[in-house]
């Protein structure tokens, strides 16, 4: 259920989410979107169940939604005319590529972990020395 929270989120905001960038602008539309991103994903942190997990996870995808409309509208609407194809195929191609990259990239910092210098790392003193650790 979790890896289908996302995409369903998605997938069901898509539609108001243009709506809401037709009536509130785009701006509005995008900061609403990151904004609740930025809150369902700190409640993922604090999940304590699966259904709270999936939930926020529901909440993230269709905030994702409201971020990309109001984004790619904010893009066609500052592009010139001539450019808007490329500017769109390039942040579509950021994105896969990202998608691509962000799960290889958090593979190797799994395995590399944080030896060699994490003793030595500013965030671990700290929190060693306030009880964090």
């Amino acid at each position: 259920m979790l890896a289908a929270a996302y995409p369903a989120g998605a997938l069901v905001g898509a539609i108001p989410s243009g709506i809401v960038a037709a009536r509130l602008g785009v701006k509005p539309t995008v900061l609403i979107g990151m904004t609740v991103v930025a809150i369902t994903t700190v409640l993922i942190g604090f999940a304590s169940t699966a259904w709270e997990l999936d939930l926020a996870r529901l909440c993230q995808g269709l905030a994702s939604s409201f971020s990309w409309t109001g984004a790619l509208a904010w893009l066609v609407a500052a592009a010139p005319p001539g450019r808007r194809g490329a500017l769109i195929g390039q942040a579509f191609a950021c994105a896969v590529g990202g998608a691509l990259l962000g799960p290889a990239l958090g593979g190797i910092a799994s395995v590399a972990g944080t030896r060699g210098h994490s003793a030595s790392s500013p965030w671990r003193r700290s929190a060693s020395r306030s009880g964090l650790h």
